[in-house]
């Protein structure tokens, strides 16, 4: 068993790596992500499988895809930029990732002030 071949610690790291490249890949130029895929259904992936974004561009990536634009955006602003090819998702779905984007602040992810209020312009609340 890998559990015992790797230790407890080490396994559940190489998982959360592991997730963390299928759903949105190495780089913005990984073709692996899933949630590059912004033009699908969103029912079709549970939200709450996809892992805590650790950086902007994997948040960026988590918001692009639900807000349905036309392609994976690598930041905050960027993503601004293509709102208008997209829309906000189900109250639901936002207050889920409300959660998830708490949770990644909580958890180290850096975001300039200037990042933190185009999140807020999203429908987003950044403490």
């Amino acid at each position: 068993m890998p559990r015992h071949i790797y230790g407890e610690d080490d396994y559940k790291s190489r998982i959360l790596q592991l997730t963390k490249r299928r759903y949105y890949g190495e780089d913005s130029q990984d073709k692996a992500g899933i949630l590059r895929y912004t033009k699908v259904v969103n029912d079709l992936i549970d939200l709450d499988d996809i892992p805590i974004p650790s950086t902007e561009r994997e948040l960026s990536c988590l918001l692009s895809f639900y807000w349905q634009v036309d392609q994976t955006c690598s930041t905050i602003s960027e993503l601004l930029d293509h709102l208008s090819e997209g829309h906000q998702p189900q109250p639901s779905t936002l207050a889920t990732i409300q959660v998830k984007t708490t949770t990644a602040l909580e958890q180290g992810l850096q975001l300039n002030p200037a990042n933190k209020n185009l999140l807020e312009n999203l429908g987003l609340t950044i403490k």
